[in-house]
């Protein structure tokens, strides 16, 4: 398949690529301490195409173009902090930031970090049966990071869950605590990538972004309307946006 038009970099398959505020300082975790985190082992689940090596011909064809994405990426840009969104709900965007954080913690010897900031789905950590604490206790209550640190299966990836917040997931982040949280967390990992709410139905996306470097978003075969993702990535600011990932799932 062809994949849009939305920017001016590279292809790869059916993928097409397109200061942070004064915070705490903590000191970092060392490695024996990452060990000790708990785990969790990555579900089962077909489409994550990067936890096992790829049986059927899709799963490597989708493998593949996610390693060919992450190498223009990582080629064309100093990544620190990458937020994954789509135009709206059911787009593809949590499967793609998982299997991207996979793709980078498989292919270099950094250390990755997924976060989880969908404060009202909670898709990813429902993904990967994920609770409480995470990042809504770690913003609404000043719970500490590194509590909430999952070492995966994976080596070199780490998760950390949505959640819960008592209050409206604006209002949580919108404090100083969220760019805090992204500093932290870009002093401890080579790569932060954050699955984040769609962009065109709440705030919640331009407060993450905002303390961000770039936006990824997905849009989704037979299901996103051309206007909705035009106006995402009208909306998302052309100095962080990237481009767009097809998903033809």
């Amino acid at each position: 398949m062809t994949a849009p038009a939305y920017s001016g970099l590279p292809q790869a398959g059916s993928i097409a690529e397109r200061d942070f505020a004064e915070a705490r300082r903590r000191e970092p975790p060392v490695d024996e301490d990452l060990a000790n985190l708990r785990g969790i082992a990555l579900p089962a689940h077909e489409e994550i195409c990067l936890s096992k090596t790829p049986q059927h011909p899709h799963q490597k064809a989708r493998a593949e173009a996610y390693h060919q994405l992450r190498t223009r990426l990582a080629l064309n840009h100093e990544l620190s902090t990458l937020v994954v969104s789509e135009s709206g709900p059911g787009e593809g965007k949590t499967l793609a930031a998982l299997n991207l954080a996979l793709c980078f913690a498989n292919t270099q010897d950094a250390r990755v970090l997924l976060v989880d900031a969908d404060l009202r789905s909670k898709s990813l950590s429902r993904m990967l049966g994920l609770q409480s604490p995470g990042l809504g206790e770690v913003l609404e209550t000043g719970y500490p990071v590194e509590q909430v640190l999952v070492r995966t299966d994976t080596a070199n990836l780490f998760v950390v869950s949505a959640g819960t917040v008592s209050g409206r997931p604006p209002e949580v982040l919108s404090g100083p605590e969220w760019q805090s949280f992204v500093t932290w967390s870009t002093a401890q990992f080579k790569l932060v990538l954050i699955d984040a709410p769609p962009v065109l139905l709440f705030a919640d996306f331009d407060l993450i972004a905002s303390a961000c470097q770039h936006v990824l978003l997905v849009a989704c075969e037979r299901k996103t309307l051309r206007t909705s993702l035009a106006n995402a990535c009208a909306h998302v600011s052309a100095r962080k946006f990237l481009g767009v990932i097809y998903n033809n799932q």
